[in-house]
């Protein structure tokens, strides 16, 4: 259960077994932090038994791009603040993301 006491938020990850077929192709979502207080992160788990390297794009809201290349070893989950991603790219805020 991921939860922020104090706060409107909490959703619950159910665990589930290494997929036998590989989904191939892009993940998209949409962030913002609407205040210079707000928390967001972006997780990315690899549950298989081979490494994946894939590029992240961070897009802000007028279309400026950032583009990092990403390693996840295999069985391994990477945690990053949104907001530390959106500093080191010197956006202002994030609109738009997605993995290729």
């Amino acid at each position: 259960m991921i939860h922020d006491s104090g706060h409107p938020v909490a959703f619950h990850l159910d665990a589930f077994v290494e997929a036998k077929d590989y989904d191939a192709g892009s993940r998209e979502g949409i962030w913002w932090l609407p205040n210079r207080t707000a928390k967001d992160f972006f997780i990315l788990t690899n549950n298989s038994r081979q490494p994946i390297v894939a590029t992240l794009r961070l897009f802000d809201a007028k279309g400026k791009v950032s583009a990092q290349q990403i390693v996840l070893k295999p069985k391994t989950t990477l945690r990053n603040s949104v907001r530390e991603l959106l500093q080191k790219a010197g956006l202002t805020c994030v609109l738009d993301f997605s993995i290729f």
